[in-house]
């Protein structure tokens, strides 16, 4: 028998309670080879590979649904999940979605461009843009302080929107690329934040 399917044997659903009272719960992934994240919703019959917008200290971000677990209702001293599953993303969502990937690929590359032209002393991690376009963070490591200043003005002339440069210790670029960052979540790491609007 599967974890899956051992997971829905213990938590058998309670005749006397209607679904639209259940909260279900799944794992769920906001990029590919990210960290699988928790959520909660009760809404019903999400699917997998089904893409749904999740609640995150920042707004709406889309996730993908990688394993579908219905629980039943749990005792209140239940830890609560963090993330709660809001709705169902759109067709022109899910479309932006799958393009989402793309657009921080070309955003590292141009920002790792600039930072060899620039000659500056730093080594480009990760890109995140936000679903909304409100904010793209460059995260890097470097051994001291760098003035990246004239940096963060090329950014913000090509995307048009907040910049914000986040810098890591060298002991979390491992976990960050091999996905153990969660969307909506800080990470435990030092860093240089500066936002700038268009």
């Amino acid at each position: 028998m599967s974890e899956l399917q051992e997971n829905n044997s213990q938590n058998p659903a309670p005749e006397n309670i209607p679904k639209e009272m259940v909260t279900n719960h799944y794992k769920v992934q906001f990029r590919p080879a990210e960290q699988i994240c928790s959520a909660s919703t009760r809404l019903q019959g999400l699917k997998k590979d089904e893409i749904v917008m999740v609640q995150t200290d920042h707004g709406l971000e889309p996730a993908r649904v990688l394993a579908v677990v219905p629980l039943w209702p749990e005792p209140e001293q239940a830890k609560p999940i963090p993330m709660t599953v809001v709705r169902r993303a759109t067709r022109d969502e899910t479309t932006k979605f799958e393009k989402l990937g793309e657009m921080e690929h070309n955003a590292f590359r141009f920002c790792a461009k600039l930072i060899g032209k620039l000659n500056l002393p730093m080594n480009l991690v990760k890109v995140e843009r936000y679903f909304n376009g409100g904010k793209i963070i460059f995260y890097f490591t470097a051994e001291n302080r760098v003035d990246f200043r004239e940096l963060v003005k090329n950014l913000v002339q090509e995307f048009r929107t907040r910049v914000e440069m986040r810098q890591i210790g060298v002991r979390h670029e491992t976990k960050m690329v091999g996905g153990l960052g969660c969307c909506g979540r800080e990470l435990c790491c030092s860093s240089f934040i500066q936002n700038f609007e268009s």
